[in-house]
């Protein structure tokens, strides 16, 4: 495979985001989400995943004394599948969701800008 390509893979693009957001949890207590766009030159196109803030990052935000059993109960959920799909109809973007996890995107290099600027104030996430 070409180095190029690497990222074009969206297992490996969301491998890749889990390991920035479990490294940015152990160095900083707020949660935040991330969204990580890899660049395709060949297509023109962005590959688009958003994940949800990771857990770790709440330890000591819950009240009782069993904080260790709660945060293993703890799901976050990835709300990242609608609002892809919700800012992509509503700009008129040329987006692509083809994938089962559907928040992973393929937006045109042309909207990246506009499509991150809609995600970023929809208060979708």
């Amino acid at each position: 495979m070409n180095n190029s390509k690497v990222f074009q893979n969206p297992l490996i693009l969301s491998k890749l985001g889990n390991w920035i957001l479990d490294s940015c949890s152990e160095l900083d207590k707020a949660l935040l989400p991330l969204v990580i766009a890899t660049l395709d030159p060949d297509t023109g196109t962005y590959l688009v995943i958003g994940l949800p803030p990771k857990y770790p990052n709440m330890r000591g935000s819950l009240d009782d004394e069993n904080n260790e059993d709660q945060i293993n109960k703890l799901t976050i959920l990835n709300t990242f599948s609608l609002a892809f799909q919700e800012i992509a109809s509503t700009t008129n973007a040329k987006a692509r969701i083809d994938s089962f996890e559907s928040a992973i995107i393929e937006i045109r290099k042309e909207d990246l800008q506009f499509f991150l600027e809609r995600l970023s104030f929809s208060g979708l996430i």
